[in-house]
């Protein structure tokens, strides 16, 4: 039976969520996937801090998975079921209950910009990087990235990003729209767990946060079938096959 790929702590201010797999580089598997949907769509007291373990926050889906699927012929079913589970991960973050901070060190490839952008503060240490690897593969952005990076950053400069397929980083012009700190990365967890802290002292975080998940919502599910249609059709592209299915560039 293979470890969790997730940890939660549950602390006086909230909970703590450890995507805690450095040696797959918190790649999310189906089960990192359906526990984080759970801990994030649950009510409870204050926030909840979400980090990842090692020099990686989270290199998005599992590529071995992938790599095995577009072998065996059933990579249009596990992008079917994956990509819907990963989309209601972004919907659970995004419209629960409690407010979450991202605490950002290292890359977040693929997938992992989806977690981290639809958390509701991002602190970043200065290694933190926004990385595209979808399109290493062939693949569409997943998990709702169009729709949270156009929140974000606007469309037309969510459109350049995901197309050029170049990774943004602090130092990047369009950094003060994608987090809200950024730290030393020794730094990081600490910081974001003082933001915790403050936020279940804030008698009204709660209620702040259900009214503006209603901004970020509408997008998101738009964009939902949109992603879904793009990846049923990436499974059908010879060219994304055989890239799976040699299994190189890494994991999106």
């Amino acid at each position: 039976m293979s470890r969790s790929r997730v940890r939660v702590d549950e602390q006086p201010w909230g909970t703590l969520v450890d995507l805690c797999a450095p040696e797959v580089r918190n790649a999310l598997d189906r089960q990192a996937v359906t526990d984080l949907t759970a801990v994030f769509g649950r009510p409870g007291n204050g926030a909840i801090v979400l980090t990842g373990r090692g020099p990686v926050f989270c290199a998005g889906g599992d590529v071995s998975a992938m790599s095995a699927a577009s072998s065996g012929g059933d990579l249009a079913k596990l992008f079917a079921e994956a990509g819907e589970a990963f989309a209601d991960l972004a919907e659970a973050i995004v419209g629960g209950p409690r407010p979450v901070v991202a605490a950002i060190q290292g890359a977040a490839v693929g997938g992992g910009i989806s977690l981290a952008l639809a958390c509701d503060v991002r602190v970043a240490g200065r290694s933190a990087r926004l990385v595209p690897g979808w399109g290493r593969w062939g693949l569409p952005p997943d998990g709702g990235a169009s729709a949270l990076l156009a929140s974000a950053v606007g469309p037309a400069a969510a459109a350049s990003f995901l197309i050029r397929g170049e990774e943004l980083t602090t130092a990047s012009t369009l950094a003060p729209l994608l987090f809200d700190e950024v730290v030393d990365d020794d730094l990081v967890v600490k910081t974001a767990i003082s933001i915790a802290e403050q936020i279940a002292a804030n008698p009204g975080a709660a209620a702040a946060k259900a009214v503006t998940a209603g901004l970020r919502l509408p997008l998101l599910r738009a964009q939902r079938g949109t992603e879904l249609a793009a990846l049923r059709a990436a499974a059908e592209d010879p060219a994304v096959v055989a890239a799976l299915s040699r299994g190189i560039g890494g994991k999106t």
